[in-house]
């Protein structure tokens, strides 16, 4: 039987663990995970409600320094978005212009 709460000890518990990291923070992914993980995510469509939310939670965030400098930018210059298997990668000028 699971253990109830009360609202007012759910609170207290609440307060206690504010300020706290996440119990994620620290870990780090093997590569076999990170690449699973990747895997998993590619072909997702994404509803255009879903995109509106999340650029709603992302509004006003900071980005890392790359993204300032604008490094992001160059390294994924020339890439496009390919058909066949939804992923980015380097088209040749011929590909471009079929």
């Amino acid at each position: 039987m699971k253990r109830q709460f009360s609202d007012e000890h759910r609170r207290k518990i609440s307060e206690a663990l504010k300020g706290r990291p996440g119990w994620s923070k620290g870990l780090h992914l093997s590569e076999e995970h990170k690449k699973k993980i990747s895997d998993g995510n590619i072909g997702k469509v994404r509803t255009q409600e879903l995109k509106d939310k999340m650029r709603i939670i992302m509004t006003g965030k900071k980005y890392n320094c790359k993204h300032n400098d604008g490094d992001i930018w160059q390294t994924n210059k020339g890439r496009w978005l390919t058909k066949e298997n939804g992923k980015q990668r380097t088209l040749k000028k011929t590909e471009i212009n079929e």
